[in-house]
């Protein structure tokens, strides 16, 4: 598969009221999409979103890091495992490498016409436990 196109989506979704996290009164969520097409126009998606204060990059060195790797990425031919992990490796941040990770997978999954976690294992699970951030 040869990833044919690339754009980046940024986002900024406010909050219903300000929350404080790690000291930091936050009204929004900022965070980029990565898209990611390959030659059929099939379409992954992956999302880049440090969070402030937690993760050890900002919004801007994320952001940065992800449209000098644009190069390497396009126009690539991509085998599912062996690239990822290869273009992962040229990767220091982790919210960038989540987010081309996610973009790839997705677009590998939905090339095959199966869900992200088929490429995995054969019975993924039905249901999983997830968690929420909740203000009060």
């Amino acid at each position: 598969m040869t990833i044919g196109d690339i754009h980046i989506y940024e986002y900024a979704l406010p909050f219903q009221k300000p929350i404080t996290m790690m000291r930091q009164q936050l009204s929004e969520r900022r965070g980029l999409v990565l898209s990611i097409k390959n030659k059929d126009s099939c379409e992954g998606l992956g999302e880049i979103a440090p969070f402030p204060g937690l993760s050890k990059e900002s919004m801007l060195q994320a952001k940065n890091q992800l449209l000098k790797l644009i190069p390497a990425i396009l126009k690539k031919d991509i085998s599912l495992f062996g690239d990822v992990k290869s273009i992962s490796a040229k990767v220091s941040l982790p919210s960038v490498r989540f987010g081309i990770e996610s973009a790839i997978c997705d677009l590998w999954a939905k090339s095959q016409h199966v869900q992200v976690a088929q490429l995995f294992t054969k019975k993924p699970l039905e249901k999983i436990k997830i968690n929420a951030l909740f203000a009060d």
